[in-house]
């Protein structure tokens, strides 16, 4: 039996979720824990196997259709926040599996990633036709990681690291969990055009690595979720409370409705000060600090039994 992992890592929506639907700039976080597919194959012709995975999803309906090519796979996927929701585990399991077929194509334990390929493949198997097409711009970003800047309409992919070493980010989770896809079928067309000039300036000062000027845009882009209708009723009163903490510099909800993640952004220097204040309002912190998630990887270490 050969056994290898492919990794994947959790991403957030810093700027740019809704703006994405309609091609639109985005900025896109990657962070740790890692998503993880275990597979072990077999010289068989077995049916593939795959464990943690909905058949319904994305992933689950790629493997179902490519049923031949994955004869003697055993899948098992690893989700470190235990389906809590938020961190993107859907497009980390259709990216994992999706660059598996790419391995046994090429028979080599090499990772690659052709964007428009898997973006396009991606849409036709997380989108039934009603409503909005998922951008795919967070399963773009777990492939390449670091911070990425999206623009598909331009064509255009940039990998950046987090440049504000004086700024940490914390990334919470609500506890609460909505169901993206419906939501997307829910939403009609709106104009962006006030959004996606937060996010170039946004991605302007990640460059110029101007902390004062993307704090603002933290600020002014959750503002704008917020006059759109697009925060649900559970993160505007926690944003009410972070945003009341002497040491919270911005919070904002992150994807859609801002539901199930929020991003906080403090001075380094506030870091334990802040982690306290969180920790007295029960607040669930996944991670925190001011490094970024890597991308797409396959362990080196394959394991080989009879």
């Amino acid at each position: 039996m050969m056994t290898f992992h492919l990794t994947a890592p959790s991403k957030t929506f810093l700027l740019g979720e809704y703006v994405a639907l309609q091609g639109g700039p985005t900025l896109v976080l990657t962070s740790q824990p890692c998503f993880k597919l275990t597979v072990k194959y077999k010289h068989t012709q077995q049916p593939v196997i795959f464990e943690y995975i909905d058949k319904e999803s994305p992933a689950g309906k790629y493997l179902l259709l490519n049923a031949d090519l994955f004869k003697g796979y055993h899948l098992i996927f690893h989700d470190p926040h235990n389906r809590a929701g938020g961190f993107g585990a859907s497009s980390a399991q259709f990216l994992l599996v999706n660059t598996l077929t790419k391995i046994i194509a090429d028979f080599s334990l090499k990772v690659s990633c052709q964007v428009k390929e898997l973006l396009t493949e991606y849409q036709q198997f997380a989108w039934d036709g009603e409503g909005m097409v998922p951008s795919g711009a967070d399963l773009i970003a777990q492939a390449q990681g670091g911070v990425s800047y999206f623009y598909k309409e331009q064509n255009r992919l940039q990998v950046v690291e987090w440049p504000f070493e004086d700024i940490n980010y914390y990334l919470l989770h609500t506890g609460n969990k909505i169901a993206t896809h419906q939501h997307l079928k829910e939403l009609t067309f709106f104009t962006t055009h006030q959004l996606m000039d937060i996010v170039f300036a946004g991605f302007q000062h990640l460059q110029t690595k101007n902390a004062e000027g993307f704090v603002h845009c933290i600020k002014e882009y959750a503002q704008a979720l917020q006059k759109q209708g697009w925060v649900c009723a559970k993160t505007e009163e926690l944003l009410t409370l972070l945003n009341a903490c002497p040491q919270v510099l911005a919070a904002k909800g992150c994807g859609a409705l801002g539901a199930d993640v929020i991003l906080v952004l403090a001075n380094k220097q506030n870091h334990f000060a802040l982690l306290d204040w969180l920790k007295a309002k029960a607040m669930n912190v996944v991670t925190h600090g001011n490094k970024v998630g890597p991308g797409l990887q396959i362990t080196t270490e394959v394991e080989l039994s009879i």
